[in-house]
């Protein structure tokens, strides 16, 4: 009985097949462990920094950040381990953060500021963090994609109307009071946490809204590559009462806007889809 094998040239052909499979995929197969990784990274620097907010509320007997150390950069700082600090002399570049940022959808350059008020250092894990703490100020008629809305039963209590605030997620109407605001928009009587619409104000009432809270950007591997926002530089912010951001926006929305260049949108489209980078 004569025993049937295979040639040499059928072996190189089925080697030959398989190779060609393998160089269509690794790539696919790579790229997808470096984003799990990228991932697992940002959610263990997340999870560090929001023990550390628990952590500082319970030690200080206190419901706002601004009683503990997260106050200020150096103290904020002194809770972790690292390795040099990212400020520089006038005219001096950083090598802790990369020359340039790219955006997903085009590989564009992005314009990142690293807030001038906070400090920035790199960690022992690789990672460089940016941390400022304060109010901001802005007028948001002239941010129509920011959400507001407003509770009325505050007014019982206090002289201000606290807000909700989204994305920044913390804020209050500083001028002018509750009573004009009715007069000029009388949706304002509806129900609580109704969404208010700024396109009703009068161009006399100028609405300035003040945010407290702390900022973070963070580059997980420093100035190694990808260096593009939404793998590995994102931002997010921790408001006064020491809440991570959460959002009304969809999913969609948020990930168009991260593969547009918005590091928070970023940051905010991972956490809410289970700490999954499927962009």
């Amino acid at each position: 009985m004569k025993k049937k094998a295979f040639t040499l040239i059928e072996l190189l052909l089925a080697l030959g097949i398989v190779g060609a499979i393998a160089a269509l995929t690794a790539p696919s197969i790579m790229d997808n462990i470096n984003r799990r990784v990228l991932t697992s990274q940002l959610k263990n620097i997340t999870h560090d920094i929001t023990f550390l907010v628990d952590e500082q509320l319970l030690n200080n007997n206190t419901k706002i950040i601004g009683n503990t150390d997260l106050s200020t950069p150096d103290k904020f700082f002194s809770h972790f381990e690292v390795t040099k600090s990212c400020e520089v002399a006038e005219g001096e570049t950083s090598d802790c953060w990369a020359d340039s940022y790219k955006k997903l959808s085009n590989m564009s350059d992005v314009d990142i500021t690293i807030p001038a008020e906070g400090k920035a250092f790199k960690l022992k894990n690789g990672a460089v963090l940016s941390y400022s703490y304060g109010t901001t100020e802005f007028d948001f008629k002239t941010n129509p994609e920011w959400q507001l809305k407003f509770d009325p039963s505050d007014l019982k209590y206090k002289p201000i109307t606290s807000f909700r605030l989204l994305p920044a997620y913390a804020a209050v109407l500083k001028q002018p009071a509750y009573t004009p605001a009715v007069s000029a928009n009388p949706g304002l009587t509806a129900q609580p946490w109704q969404k208010f619409d700024p396109t009703l104000v009068t161009p006399e009432l100028k609405y300035q809204l003040a945010w407290t809270g702390a900022t973070i950007i963070v580059d997980i591997n420093g100035a190694e590559a990808p260096n593009i926002v939404g793998r590995d530089l994102f931002e997010f912010t921790i408001s006064n009462t020491g809440k991570l951001p959460t959002t009304t926006s969809s999913l969609a929305s948020l990930k168009t806007n991260c593969q547009n260049g918005n590091a928070s949108s970023c940051f905010t489209y991972v956490m809410a889809n289970g700490w999954k980078m499927d962009y």
